[in-house]
């Protein structure tokens, strides 16, 4: 199973927190395959909060769940970039590029 999560506004530590106890607890409930968070609403991000995803990722990659994010803006990649280790997500520019790596066809 596929889920997506867009995300808007801004990510503080605790709010941070607070998706990432709702993603753990979701993924297991509905048993994901796959998670792909948009970040394309997001205006601001606190470094704890890139710190908070990024752990997110890692715990969801060992309990099998593969992460997309999409939607990532200049300031949160230079964040992001600083913490090292990225590898344990796929990255696509939009929804769509990410659900067709995922193996979803489009038609026009």
């Amino acid at each position: 199973m596929i889920a997506a999560l867009p995300i808007i506004g801004k990510i503080d530590q605790s709010r941070a927190e607070m998706i990432t106890g709702v993603v753990l607890k979701e993924s297991q409930r509905l048993k994901l395959e796959h998670l792909v968070i948009d970040l394309s609403g997001v205006h601001a991000i606190e470094s704890e909060g890139v710190h908070a995803l990024l752990y997110t990722v890692n715990t969801l990659k060992l309990l099998g769940v593969d992460t997309v994010f999409t939607g990532i803006h200049p300031e949160l990649a230079l964040k992001a970039s600083s913490f090292g280790d990225l590898n344990n997500a796929t990255y696509c520019a939009n929804l769509e590029q990410a659900l067709t790596s995922l193996g979803f066809k489009f038609s026009r």
